[in-house]
């Protein structure tokens, strides 16, 4: 659910509590709901009006085409494939050594 898992989401109706106080908790709870609701009706109403007002051109929008690594290969490589990008690669992790850290105290 949005990315927030259990002991988050827990945390923030804790917060929430003390924020609002439980008697106002169930009433702005609501006004989310609802305002939620609204946006969702919206939403699928403005969906709704694009496939009707651009009609079949919308299955032949190539999104794709406004990826910027894509746009970036095609302008600097002359690249013009459909395949995917591949991912950069990880640099090398850095040797784990038992020395402290530099420490600079005119730095700090």
């Amino acid at each position: 659910m949005l990315g927030i898992q259990f002991p988050e989401f827990v945390l923030l109706v804790v917060a929430a509590l003390f924020v609002f106080g439980p008697d106002r908790l169930p009433s702005i709870a609501a006004q989310a709901a609802r305002l939620l609701r609204q946006l969702r009706e919206t939403s699928s109403g403005v969906r709704a009006e694009l496939r009707e007002v651009v009609g079949p051109e919308l299955a032949d929008l190539d999104l794709t085409s406004l990826d910027p690594r894509r746009a970036v290969s095609r302008a600097l490589l002359d690249v013009d494939d459909d395949r995917p990008t591949p991912p950069a690669p990880r640099p090398a992790p850095l040797p784990s050594t038992d020395a402290p850290p530099p420490f600079d105290a005119d730095a700090t």
